[in-house]
């Protein structure tokens, strides 16, 4: 009787442990098809920006260039490179002749890098742009962000000359 007893009771103990783990298989079965059938983010579905912090910048001021890649999809999405050469920026005056390009005269090592962006995320890149690097003149300006090889965004500026 005894015997009998404890076969019930193993066969009830046992019941329960698979019931709830056929019920975590089925419930890991189903997220896995959906993530499955979730499209995957390609570099078409980032967005690009480039502004300055200000509008307008007197004869000797820094002008800070922001560049910023944004990811609005679930999924992560890399840019791959050839070299650390992955941004830059470029000034043109109003006639559109190329003043300044921050990557000229610098060097970048050549091995692969990448940028992943994470899903719903973003990643800033700044320069800062001193008179030292190229001194503008009164005038308006147009600044290129570019992300090498896939984005090339520009916003304008303008320098002016205080009154002496």
């Amino acid at each position: 009787m005894v015997g009998k007893i404890r076969e019930v009771m193993m066969k009830k103990v046992w019941r329960i442990p698979l019931f709830v783990l056929l019920i975590i298989i089925l419930g890991v079965s189903i997220v896995a098809g959906v993530i499955a059938n979730i499209p995957k983010s390609t570099v078409q579905n980032l967005r690009f920006e480039v502004w300055a912090d200000k509008k307008t910048y007197g004869i000797n001021e820094t002008i800070t260039i922001h560049l910023k890649i944004a990811n609005p999809t679930l999924s992560q999405v890399c840019l791959n490179f050839n070299s650390a050469y992955q941004v830059d920026y470029i000034i043109f005056d109003q006639a559109n002749n190329q003043l300044y390009r921050w990557s000229d005269h610098k060097d970048f090592i050549p091995v692969l890098t990448k940028i992943c962006v994470r899903p719903f995320s973003s990643i800033r890149r700044d320069f800062n742009h001193a008179p030292k690097h190229y001194l503008l003149e009164p005038g308006m300006y147009t600044v290129r962000g570019l992300v090498a090889g896939y984005f090339a965004k520009d916003t304008t500026i303008e320098v002016w000359k205080p009154n002496s």
